[in-house]
């Protein structure tokens, strides 16, 4: 029995859920033109940086801002932390420290509008803007006498702020690349609904059968593809032009069926679509960590092959010297 049929039959059966997918099987092009822009119209505003951090570190986002506020401080205020970043982003430390004291005014700007919104204040190119931050993120993540110093001198607690950096961390330095941590859980979608997607998926990814192509060859390319692809819809939907985001919404037909996409709501969708990449990027670092160990295995055993070589060949010219030995 083919789906159509067997969603008519349990809709007759006073199935709801089945009604309304043989609702969206039967519209008319006008119904579908409806479904569309009452989605796009549902797909929520992209949230500040502070909000998305105080979502995820469970403080307020008065809290998130203040802690935000002392790390890019305690930066700003130790020179040789400037100079290096400086160093390694190619821009002078001066305009270095305008960045980082952008940065921090325009915390409560959605992540993916930052960068733009420094580059206005300060006329400083994007690109150079991009840097910087860049090299803040690295400086943040190897330095943790950064998060130290910042605890200590505020009076803050040691463990909220290090969770603040690692919540900022991602958004802040590539919020494209990293577009479905922009997006926070609505009230409409329950955690454990949320987390059943994400399981299912994480299943799927990793036990489920691969969809090979000629250009898709094993699990790691269907995996890797998945995210490029789940990155690339997330960041049309989040778009604050209305043609961008329908491009978003026809680019999610090759992502998930039409007839689930047309019974989610906008942030629904996008809650969706986060589960979803989250689950690849988890069985995505799986099998990097089943790669790695594997070539660990395989240059350890290719060492002990090379370390054999020359005890055999010792062992071989020991045979031939007792042998020239025995025959004298």
């Amino acid at each position: 029995m083919n789906i159509r049929s067997e969603l008519s039959t349990r809709a007759t059966k006073s199935d709801l859920t089945a009604k309304r997918l043989v609702n969206v099987f039967t519209s008319s092009k006008s119904e579908q033109s409806n479904i569309r822009q009452d989605m796009i119209a549902s797909i929520p505003k992209m949230v500040p940086v502070t909000q998305l951090v105080s979502f995820k570190v469970k403080i307020s986002p008065e809290k998130a801002q203040q802690i935000s506020r002392a790390i890019t401080n305690t930066v700003i205020n130790n020179k040789t932390i400037i100079d290096t970043i400086s160093q390694k982003s190619g821009v002078v430390p001066e305009k270095t420290t305008q960045v980082l004291n952008s940065f921090h005014q325009n915390i409560n700007t959605p992540a993916t509008e930052v960068v733009q919104k420094i580059s206005d204040d300060t006329k400083i190119e994007k690109a150079k803007v991009t840097s910087v931050i860049k090299e803040f993120s690295v400086q943040l993540r190897s330095d943790e006498k950064i998060s130290q110093v910042a605890a200590k001198d505020n009076n803050l607690d040691s463990d909220q702020v290090k969770k603040v950096i690692d919540a900022q961390l991602p958004v802040i330095s590539e919020p494209e690349k990293n577009i479905e941590q922009t997006v926070t859980i609505p009230q409409t979608v329950s955690i454990d609904e949320y987390e059943e997607v994400k399981k299912m998926w994480t299943h799927q990814y990793e036990k489920g059968e691969v969809p090979l192509t000629e250009n898709l060859k094993n699990r790691r390319a269907w995996v890797e593809q998945d995210i490029v692809i789940i990155t690339n819809t997330l960041n049309k939907l989040l778009s604050s032009q209305e043609e961008v985001k329908q491009q978003g919404l026809d680019d999610v037909g090759y992502i998930l069926p039409i007839f689930l996409v047309n019974n989610l709501t906008g942030e629904q969708l996008l809650a969706y679509l986060k589960a979803k990449i989250e689950a690849a990027r988890t069985v995505k670092d799986l099998l990097d960590r089943e790669k790695e160990v594997t070539e660990r295995l395989k240059a350890g055993a290719e060492e002990k092959v090379n370390v054999m070589k020359p005890k055999m060949k010792e062992a071989e010219k020991t045979m031939e010297l007792k042998e020239e030995l025995t025959s004298s």
